[in-house]
């Protein structure tokens, strides 16, 4: 009796008790518990068992704590990315609509300002035979600005270095040694941004945004805007184009009325 009794209780001890904890641990997972761990006294298999239960534990603790966080981050790339194609959808029917090229450039800069919430922007457009970048239109800058730079040389100020390099560059004026004398930074703006337009590898100017408030560009939104430039780019170019035809159209007609 003393012999079973023994038998009983180490079997009890050795297996049992593990067997249950491990049991209890797994319950206590399934109701989503993941902070449960077992204790590790003992180096046989029971204790490789157990320390391989707490591993899981660990990582899955880690993984459903970390899960809220991964799909709120996935869910705000999503919406990032529909409101870009949504932004550039909407630019691209727009601008293939015939329209004057000053109601086609203010209709883009209300689109890209509302969506960078900027406090002002303009667009340029280059006068490659006179070296002058003309203002063509413009918001939420005073007229004391749109004055002095309506018309400017290549060179010129900010946006005509800009123009010089052909790189689209966000100008801090805070750290500017010269920043207080430009005309923009007296206003109360920080952040100035210069986006070049292209048509087929052709420069024909660039837009700018201000803002009151320090603002950076990530790479995603850099790309947007210098594609929502290539779109400006292309659909001026078209207008000129069609200028064209009908400049030569009406050449011809007077060419063959005189004949």
């Amino acid at each position: 009796l003393l012999g079973t009794v023994s038998i009983i209780y180490l079997l009890f001890d050795m297996i049992v008790a593990p067997v249950t904890r491990l049991q209890g641990g797994l319950e206590r997972m399934r109701e989503k518990d993941f902070g449960v761990r077992l204790p590790v006294d003992r180096s046989d298999e029971f204790g490789m068992l157990a320390s391989g239960f707490n591993q899981m534990a660990d990582r899955l603790q880690s993984v459903y704590g970390n899960l809220e966080q991964m799909v709120s981050t996935k869910t705000y790339a999503l919406e990032q990315q529909n409101r870009e194609l949504a932004l550039l959808y909407d630019s691209a029917a727009f601008l293939q609509q015939p329209q004057a090229a000053k109601e086609m450039c203010e209709g883009f800069m209300q689109r890209i300002s509302g969506y960078f919430h900027a406090d002002g922007g303009s667009v340029r457009v280059l006068d490659p035979n006179q070296g002058n970048v003309h203002m063509l239109v413009h918001h939420g800058i005073s007229n004391a600005l749109i004055e002095a730079e309506h018309c400017m040389k290549v060179g010129d100020c900010l946006c005509g270095e800009a123009v010089v390099k052909r790189v689209a560059v966000v100008h801090d004026l805070r750290r500017i040694d010269d920043g207080h004398k430009l005309q923009c930074h007296r206003e109360g703006f920080t952040t100035v941004s210069v986006f070049h337009i292209y048509a087929q590898r052709q420069h024909l100017g660039f837009f700018n945004l201000h803002f009151r408030k320090p603002t950076t560009f990530n790479a995603r939104e850099t790309a947007l805007l210098e594609t929502l430039g290539q779109l400006l780019g292309t659909a001026i170019e078209n207008q000129r184009l069609a200028a064209r035809e009908r400049e030569m159209a009406i050449s011809e007609e007077r060419n063959l009325v005189a004949q």
